[in-house]
């Protein structure tokens, strides 16, 4: 990764953030696409140009609850956490709310999505040794 001004640039591959890594950033996405996956490996989403991404860790104790990695090259703009804190701060107190409840919600059905995800491989491999 090579940053410049207020961009950072991912080959395809790049790892932007690991889960548990500390966030010191926002991005978001002006070229390229970027992969989403839970702490074991499952691809949540793919968000592509105009998304955010590294937003929730702000709300989650400043440790990203995902990983994201490059699907393409690609250009971030990267926005300091502080910038967000600040904005978030300012913000209508119904917005603050429907901020902090969304991002609850995100992490717990990440959560959930994996989980379900673990116990279907346990599944399938209980299958393979029946057979």
């Amino acid at each position: 990764m090579s940053t410049q001004l207020t961009h950072a640039y991912f080959n395809k591959g790049d790892t932007i953030y690991r889960w548990n890594s500390d966030s010191s950033f926002a991005y978001i996405i002006e070229e390229g696409s970027v992969g989403i996956s839970s702490p074991r490996g499952l691809e949540l989403g793919i968000l592509t140009k105009g998304q955010l991404l590294g937003e929730i860790s702000h709300y989650s104790g400043g440790k990203h609850s995902v990983s994201a990695e490059a699907m393409e090259t690609t250009v971030l703009r990267v926005i300091d956490a502080s910038i967000i804190q600040k904005k978030i701060s300012e913000a209508d107190p119904v917005c603050r709310a429907i901020i902090n409840a969304l991002s609850s919600r995100i992490n717990d059905a990440n959560s959930l999505a994996e989980r379900l995800w673990e116990e279907l491989e346990i599944y399938k491999s209980i299958r393979k040794e029946g057979l």
